[in-house]
C-alpha cells in the first residue's frame, strides 16, 4: 500500500550519487511484526562490469552476504520473512524490529556493507496485496553530526500496526553520544515520559558502541502525547561522531481508519540540505493528501517559494515543517526554492486509493554532476513501475541506450529543468543523459506501492580517513593522503592507486602496471592466453617475469603489511599510513571533532568550532553570540536576550534584560520588567488590583515626605513628622494615621480590602520582636502584605 518517488542524481565521472564502497543501514521498525510486513530483501547492484567483492554483516557479527556483484550480475538476498504469522530473520538479525519492544533499547540489527568498488544498496519490503517499501542507502553521504527527521504524514489511529520512527546507527570506533531533541510541544515518544504543559519530551541522550543502533518513535495505539504524530517532523538528532539515520512511517495513512502503507528512507545530514528542488507528482489527483511534499527548515528565517512565485508560501524557523499539498503544476511537477538550505521529503501516491502512499527523502538538484543511473534492478518487483526523470532542458535522455520516448514537460518557475514520465517500464534499467539528471521510479500493484532513491547529493563534508580533505573531494576517500598526489592523472590518488604511474590501471592485475591484461590475438584466432604471461617481461630481473606493481628490478615487497607495496608507500614502516599526513608516519591522523584538522595540530581537538586556540571562552565553550548583542556567551549575563550594555541593576549576575520581574523594584527607575517606576513584579502587593501606578514614586518606599505630601521617599522622613501617612497607591488615596511609636522598629503599611471597603493600615512593633500593633484608616482592619521596601 504505497508508492514513493525516487529522484536519482546518479553516477558520472566523479559523481557517485548513492554509490559507495561502504554503507551503514540502521534497522527498520514497524508497529507490529505480522500484519505490517512480510519479506524484506537486500539488493546490491553496481555499474562495474568486473566483479566487485562485497561483505555484508550486522552488528552482531553475523554474515549476511560474502561474495561478488557486477553490472550484469546483481545480488538480492532475503533478510527475513513471515514464518508462522510473524517476522523471522533469515540472515543475521533481519534488519528489522517492531512494537514497543523494538523502541528505546540498544540493538545489533543494523547492516554494514563494505565493497571493493562502489555499489548501490537497497532495502525492499513486500507484503503482497498489502504494502511495500523501498529504501536506498546513501553511503558516506548519509553520515553526519546533525539531522532533521521527517515521517510520512499520518493521522493517529488505534491500529496496533501503525506508527512512525527514527533509527540511528553509530559508525565510528569507541562510544558515540546521540541526542534526540527539539521536540514539538505535546510530543511524547512511546515508552518515554514528558514534562511541562503540555507534557513534552526533553532531550533523550544515548551512548552507542560502534555499529549499535537505537530506535525511537510513536506506536499509534500506545501514544500518550497530545500533539499529532505529524509533529515528529523536524525533530533534531545530533551526535559527537558521524552516525547514519533512517526515518519514516510503518505504517501510516491519511485517515484514522482505512488504507495505510509503509514509507521510510535513509536521510542525509543538514550539511547537505539545498535550496532548489524539482518534484514529480505520483498517480493521485493534485490535492490528494497522499501527494504531499514536506519541507523541513534547517535555519531560522527561511522563506519557501513554490513554482517561481515571488511571494513566500511560508517563513520557517529551524525544525519547522511545511506540507505542500495541492501545489503541483498542470505539468504534474513542482519547483521548490528557499532562501536558506532546507531538507525535502515527499509522500507520493500510486493511485487515488488511500492504501497507496509512499515516502522518500529528496536530494537537491544541480549539486552533483551525475549523468547516469546504472543500474536499477528489477524495477517492477514491487508493482507496475513508472519512470520519472528530471533533466536539464535540451539534454537528451536515454533508457537502456534508447531515447526515452516521451515528451519533456516544462517546470513552472525555471527554464533550467524539464521532467519526463514513462509508464509501464520493466526489468533492469540504466538511465543516462549528457547533463545532470534525477531519476524517479514509483510502483503500484492494487493496494501496494513503493520506490527507492538513487540520488545525488553535494559532496560530503566528512573526512573519515582524517587526512584533512573532505571525502567528497578526496581522490582516496578511504586512505589518508593529504597531498592528493595523482601522478598518472586517472582520478585515483597515488595512495589508493595500485598503479600510480599507469593511467589505464588502478590495480596491477595479471600483467602488472604499465602492461594491459589483454590477449592481442584472442581465441579462436589466437591462443586465448593473456600475452604478458607468455614471455619474460623482466629479462634482466632474475626475481620477476612480470613487472608487477613496482616494475622490473624493484621487488614488490610490503614491509608493513598494509597492502601497499613499499615502492608506493610513503610510510613503509607504518601499517596505518601510506603518507605522512598531518601528523607524520608513526602517528595516527585522528580527528576527534571531525573539523578536518587532526588532533595533533588542533588546539581544541574536541571542539569543531575551534582549531587555532581556545578563543575567549576556552575550548569547552563556543565563542558564540546567539542574541547578537556583541557579547560572547561565556561573558554575557543574558546569553539569550540582547543586552549590549550588560545592565544588572541588582548586581546578581543576571542581566536586567532576562532577570526575574521586580528584581530592581527600589531603584527609582521604570525597569523593563516593571509596570511602572519601582512597581510591578515582586512589588505587586503595592497595587493589589493590578492597576498601573499613577504617580512617579507611588511605590518607592512606603513612607510619606514631611508635611503629609504623599511623594514617597525613604525612612529618613520619619523623625519629627507630625503625621505619617500611607502612600497614595494605585487603588487608594492617601490615608494618614498617627505617628508610629518608634521609628527605629519595624513599621510597614499596606492596602487592605475588607468588608468595609478599601483602606490603609499601619503596623509596628513597640519593641523589636514584639507582636505587631496596627491602626486602620478606612475599611476594616485586615493585615495585608508589606509595602514595597518595608
Amino acid at each position: 500500500m504505497g508508492v514513493a518517488l525516487s529522484v536519482l542524481l546518479a553516477f558520472g565521472g566523479e559523481a557517485r550519487a548513492q554509490l559507495d564502497t561502504t554503507h551503514w543501514l540502521p534497522p527498520l521498525w514497524a508497529g507490529d511484526d505480522s500484519s505490517a510486513l512480510d519479506t524484506i530483501y537486500l539488493t546490491l547492484t553496481t555499474p562495474e562490469t568486473a566483479p566487485v567483492t562485497v561483505s555484508v554483516t550486522d552488528a552482531s557479527g553475523a554474515t549476511i552476504y560474502n561474495g561478488t556483484v557486477s553490472n550484469s550480475a546483481p545480488v538480492q538476498v532475503i533478510l527475513g520473512k513471515l514464518v508462522g504469522g510473524h517476522y523471522a530473520a533469515q540472515l543475521g538479525l533481519g534488519n528489522f524490529v517492531s512494537g514497543t519492544a523494538g523502541l528505546n533499547t540498544k540493538l545489533d540489527h543494523g547492516l554494514i556493507i563494505v565493497a571493493s568498488a562502489p555499489v548501490y544498496a537497497n532495502i525492499r519490503m513486500l507484503k503482497p496485496s498489502a504494502q511495500a517499501l523501498s529504501l536506498t542507502a546513501k553511503g558516506k553521504k548519509a553520515l553526519g553530526l546533525e539531522f532533521r527527521v521527517a515521517v510520512m504524514p499520518n493521522v493517529r489511529s488505534n491500529y496496533v500496526y501503525r506508527g512512525s520512527f527514527m533509527s540511528v546507527m553509530a559508525t565510528q570506533p569507541g562510544t558515540t553520544t546521540v541526542t534526540f531533541d527539539d521536540f514539538k510541544p505535546g510530543v511524547v515518544l512511546t515508552g518515554t515520559t514528558g514534562s511541562g504543559s503540555p507534557a513534552t519530551n526533553g532531550p533523550i541522550v544515548v551512548a552507542l558502541a560502534q555499529y549499535e543502533s537505537y530506535v525511537v518513535g510513536i506506536k499509534d495505539s500506545a501514544y500518550t502525547g497530545t500533539a499529532p504524530s505529524n509533529d515528529l517532523n523536524g525533530t533534531r538528532i545530533t551526535a559527537d561522531k558521524p552516525i547514519a539515520v533512517s526515518s519514516g512511517s510503518f505504517l501510516g495513512g491519511q485517515a484514522a481508519t482505512g488504507g495505510q502503507d509503509a514509507g521510510a528512507d535513509q536521510l542525509a545530514p543538514v550539511t547537505l540540505a539545498g535550496t532548489q528542488y524539482v518534484l514529480i507528482k505520483g498517480n493521485a489527483p493534485n490535492g490528494d493528501p497522499k501527494e504531499t511534499p514536506i519541507v523541513v527548515a534547517t535555519q531560522d528565517g527561511t522563506d519557501v517559494f513554490v513554482n517561481g512565485s515571488g511571494t513566500a508560501t511560508a517563513t520557517l524557523d529551524a525544525g519547522d515543517y511545511l506540507f505542500l499539498t495541492g501545489l503541483y503544476s498542470l505539468q504534474d511537477n513542482m519547483l521548490v526554492t528557499s532562501t536558506k538550505p532546507v531538507l525535502m521529503f515527499q509522500e507520493i501516491a500510486g493511485e487515488a486509493s488511500a492504501a497507496t502512499p509512499g515516502f522518500n527523502f529528496i536530494p537537491p538538484l544541480g549539486v552533483d554532476a551525475a549523468t547516469t543511473v546504472n543500474n536499477i534492478y528489477n524495477v517492477n518487483q514491487l508493482g507496475t513501475a513508472t519512470l520519472g526523470v528530471v533533466a536539464r532542458t535540451g539534454a537528451p535522455v536515454t533508457v537502456n541506450g534508447a531515447a526515452i520516448g516521451v515528451t519533456a514537460q516544462a517546470v513552472a518557475g525555471t527554464s533550467e529543468w524539464v521532467t519526463y514520465r514513462k509508464p509501464n517500464v520493466t526489468g533492469t534499467l540504466a538511465v543516462s543523459s549528457t547533463d545532470t539528471i534525477a531519476v524517479a521510479i514509483f510502483n503500484v500493484a492494487t493496494a501496494i506501492g513503493a520506490a527507492g532513491y538513487y540520488s545525488g547529493f553535494p559532496p560530503t563534508l566528512l573526512d573519515l580517513d582524517f587526512d584533512g580533505i573532505p571525502d567528497g573531494d578526496d581522490n582516496c576517500p578511504d586512505v589518508g593522503n593529504a597531498s592528493q598526489a595523482d601522478s598518472d592523472g586517472d582520478g585515483a590518488g597515488d595512495a589508493c592507486d595500485g598503479c600510480p604511474n599507469d593511467p589505464a590501471k588502478t590495480d596491477a592485475g595479471v600483467c602488472g602496471c604499465g602492461t594491459p591484461d589483454v590477449d592481442v590475438n584472442p581465441a579462436p584466432s589466437g591462443n586465448g592466453v593473456i600475452d604478458c604471461t607468455e614471455t619474460d617481461q623482466c629479462p634482466d630481473d632474475p626475481l620477476k617475469v612480470l613487472p608487477g606493481v613496482c616494475g622490473c628490478g624493484v621487488p614488490d615487497t610490503d614491509g608493513d603489511g598494509d597492502g601497499t607495496r613499499d615502492c608506493n608507500d610513503g610510510c613503509a614502516a607504518d601499517p596505518n599510513k601510506v603518507e605522512p599526513g598531518q601528523c607524520g608516519c608513526g602517528a595516527l591522523d585522528e580527528d576527534s571533532d571531525f573539523d578536518l584538522v587532526a588532533d595533533c595540530n588542533d588546539a581544541c581537538p574536541n571542539n569543531p568550532t575551534k582549531t587555532t586556540g581556545p578563543g575567549v571562552c576556552g575550548c569547552a565553550v563556543n565563542d558564540s553570540d546567539a542574541d547578537t548583542d556583541g557579547v560572547v556567551v561565556c561573558q554575557d549575563n543574558c546569553p539569550d536576550a540582547a543586552n549590549p550594555g550588560q545592565e544588572d541593576c541588582d548586581g546578581d549576575g543576571v542581566g536586567d534584560a532576562c532577570d526575574q520581574p521586580g528584581e530592581c523594584c527600589f531603584d527609582g527607575l521604570n525597569n523593563p520588567n516593571e509596570t511602572g517606576i519601582d512597581c510591578g513584579g515582586a512589588c505587586d502587593a503595592s497595587c493589589p488590583l493590578g492597576a498601573p501606578c499613577l504617580v512617579a514614586g507611588d511605590c518607592d518606599s512606603g513612607l510619606c515626605t514631611a508635611g503629609g505630601s504623599c511623594g514617597c521617599v525613604g525612612d529618613g522622613d520619619c523623625p519629627g513628622v507630625a503625621d505619617v501617612c500611607a502612600p497614595e497607591t494605585c487603588d487608594v488615596a492617601s490615608q494618614c494615621v498617627a505617628d508610629p511609636v518608634r521609628c527605629d522598629v519595624a513599621v510597614f503599611y499596606a492596602i487592605v480590602d475588607g468588608p468595609g471597603g478599601l483602606g490603609s493600615v499601619r503596623c509596628w512593633q513597640s519593641t523589636p520582636g514584639a507582636a505587631p500593633e496596627c491602626e486602620m484608616s478606612g475599611g476594616v482592619l485586615v493585615i495585608g502584605p508589606p509595602m514595597c521596601g518595608q
